[in-house]
């Protein structure tokens, strides 16, 4: 495997389509990934292909915790954002990740506590209204559910 810039979005996203079929090449790049998103969510999900590639990882690993348990921290960092949460982590794809990985793995359990909190954290932005934050000090919530 080829070196990348784990601070690079384009790169790390290059990295986990290059070697999406090497397990631990797509834990090491979904780990920079969750980097990346817990300090820009939107940043992150403004790239179109960044959840579809995390939602096919989790499908082709979808017998490897070590990826779920990766792709998990990815989504949960991304639904600090409650924007974020309702307009991008919606999708039946990313839906079906959180839910699968929610069952959990014998050998890894941190996969469900990881993916029920992100499950969580999409709930909590659909019940705070607009204008108001999620939790103490969190990010306000702007966009309408129907948006």
């Amino acid at each position: 495997p080829t070196a990348y810039d784990e601070n690079d979005l384009a790169s790390v996203l290059s990295h986990m389509c290059d070697y999406e079929a090497i397990p631990l090449e797509c834990s090491r790049a979904l780990r920079a990934l969750a980097s990346l998103a817990y300090s820009d969510a939107v940043f992150i999900t403004d790239d179109s292909r960044v959840l579809p590639q995390v939602a096919r990882l989790t499908a082709i690993h979808c017998a490897e915790p070590s990826v779920c348990l990766a792709a998990m921290r990815v989504l949960c960092n991304l639904a600090y954002d409650p924007d974020t949460a309702l307009k991008r982590l919606t999708e039946p794809s990313i839906l079906r990740a959180i839910l699968q990985a929610m069952a959990g793995s014998d050998s890894c359990k941190d996969l469900a506590l990881k993916a029920s909190e992100a499950a969580a954290r999409l709930v909590a932005a659909e019940a705070c209204q607009p204008g108001e934050a999620v939790g103490d000090d969190g990010i306000v919530r702007t966009v309408a559910a129907s948006e």
